[in-house]
């Protein structure tokens, strides 16, 4: 209350609110977050040292998963670089830098190496194919996602260039999102239709193939429906935007990091605690639910808030008269539904892992010995192989 009435003077920037959309977090909370990043990728490293020894290939899969979260600290380094006093020009390039090339270039780039060292580990793809996957799709991302993220500077003052090659070269962007979603369905095809029986594994790498196909449908589909500079320059602002942020976001990153902590779970647990029956209603609930959000309000909403900006202006659409139509009033009330959804998937997702924490297995590694997986967690040994157990190095 005392910042919203001009009372706590340059604090509010500091403990409160940047004033900026999608940065809005206190600078202190932000240098605080970089510094929870920076602990993040220090004890990445930690784990993964030995991999960056004498004779070791440091262009690996693991070395190149390490690179991309160096890249993710990095990156969101760019928000520090401007303070309340700084030219609206500068500090809004510096903005998108980590709303849109932060989220769509370095995190694409985290995405194809995070994916590509699960599907080698579980031996669901030869080590230099995967590579040179993953290493093509973080090419295309970090360069449609650097440059792509121009056809935002003309909003805050640069030439109008941009619009058209910051437009252009983002409508490359679903590219190396394509790729990956074929990647991960050509990988994972066996775990999609495999039982818990014959794939432990099956619900971390369904979670990972939602992420992919997300990506393909919010930041692919809906970011290049927006992304052209004629339709940018009438949308921008709109809950199309919205609509590629929610899908793109929560879709593409939460399943990816939902995959990527299940997948370190499943060799945390004990086998008979694992519930797949949680598992599988919180896929579906989350999922379905962000499948409804979009499709039935924020996608609608959208394409009525673009015509009226093309029809009346972009003021027109975002004043109280746009979102006081009682069809718009009507689709934003019946968004509890979908939400619900989600919220009960998230739930059940909640309840598997304080479930899942209370059977953890024993430590079995030493600090700096090597993480292996055993074949059997794999796939289920038969008679012969259960006398001569193997292990698959990770």
């Amino acid at each position: 209350a005392a910042g919203v009435k001009g009372l706590s003077g340059p604090w509010w920037f500091w403990l409160a609110h940047q004033g900026w959309e999608f940065l809005e977090l206190g600078r202190l909370w932000q240098i605080l977050l970089f510094v929870g990043l920076i602990i993040w990728v220090v004890l990445v490293f930690r784990a993964v040292r030995p991999n960056f020894g004498k004779g070791q290939d440091r262009w690996g899969v693991v070395p190149f998963y390490t690179y991309s979260a160096i890249a993710i600290v990095s990156f969101f380094g760019f928000g520090l670089l401007y303070h309340p006093g700084t030219h609206l020009t500068i500090a809004d390039f510096w903005r998108w830098w980590v709303v849109h090339t932060w989220v769509e270039g370095i995190f694409e780039f985290f995405a194809a190496a995070a994916i590509a060292y699960v599907v080698t580990t579980l031996g669901l793809a030869p080590k230099q194919k995967a590579l040179r996957a993953a290493y093509l799709t973080a090419s295309l991302a970090l360069f449609s996602g650097i440059i792509g993220v121009g056809h935002h500077y003309y909003w805050f003052g640069d030439p109008d260039l941009w619009l058209a090659i910051g437009g252009v070269v983002s409508t490359m962007e679903p590219v190396p999102i394509l790729l990956l979603l074929l990647k991960i369905v050509l990988d994972s095809r066996h775990s999609m239709t495999a039982t818990q029986e014959s794939f432990p594994y099956k619900w971390p790498m369904m979670f990972l193939g939602a992420s992919a196909v997300w990506a393909f449908i919010g930041a692919g589909v809906f970011g290049f429906i927006i992304t052209t500079p004629m339709v940018n320059y009438y949308e921008h602002s709109t809950y199309l935007t919205m609509n590629h942020g929610h899908t793109a976001l929560f879709g593409t990153y939460g399943m990816l990091a939902i995959g990527l902590m299940l997948f370190a779970l499943r060799g945390l647990v004990r086998p008979e605690a694992w519930n797949n029956t949680l598992l599988k209603l919180a896929f579906y609930g989350m999922n379905g639910g962000l499948l409804l959000m979009a499709v039935c309000t924020l996608l609608p909403v959208g394409f009525m808030q673009a015509w009226d900006s093309f029809v009346n202006g972009l003021w027109h659409a975002r004043s109280e008269a746009f979102y006081e139509r009682p069809l718009v009033e009507a689709i934003g009330q019946w968004r509890i539904v979908p939400d619900l959804i989600i919220i009960a998937g998230a739930l059940c997702l909640v309840t598997f892992v304080f479930r899942a924490m209370k059977h953890l297995k024993p430590a079995e590694i030493m600090d700096g010995d090597p993480v292996e997986i055993p074949s059997a967690e794999i796939a289920p040994a038969t008679a012969k192989d259960q006398s001569a157990p193997t292990t698959t190095p990770a």
